[in-house]
């Protein structure tokens, strides 16, 4: 019995889904505005991780060529 109603549940939750209008009002009301969430409290954390990158970068090259003049 309950594993006819489970398979009624998924099945009715699939045509649910599966339903362009239904679709669709879940990704305006929903995921778009979760995603648009979730990289505005990211944002500064990214900024801050590719100023790092670059820094580190910046590093790395002078102390390349500071190895490169010193063999000379």
């Amino acid at each position: 019995m309950i594993s006819k109603l489970s398979n009624d549940l998924i099945d009715y939750l699939i045509n649910y889904f599966n339903n362009e209008e239904n679709t669709n009002k879940i990704k305006s009301n929903v995921i778009d505005p979760l995603i648009i969430y979730i990289f505005d409290k990211f944002y500064p954390f990214l900024l801050i991780c590719g100023f790092i990158f670059i820094l580190i970068f910046l590093l790395v090259l002078s102390i390349f060529i500071m190895f490169i003049y010193n063999l000379k």
